[in-house]
């Protein structure tokens, strides 16, 4: 499912569905998990201040 939709941002973002990025998936993931962006740098920036 996450690589479906990593399929249909590239076509979208005007790629052929073959030329994904990561940020693509992680973006995918993102979505589909129900992960919010702020979530994702919370969880960054708490692994840089240790």
């Amino acid at each position: 499912m996450v690589h479906r939709r990593t399929h249909e941002m590239a076509v979208s973002a005007g790629r052929s569905r073959t030329q994904i990025t990561h940020s693509d998936y992680l973006r995918a993931r993102r979505e589909l998990t129900g992960e919010s962006e702020f979530s994702r740098q919370d969880s960054v920036l708490d692994g840089a201040v240790k």
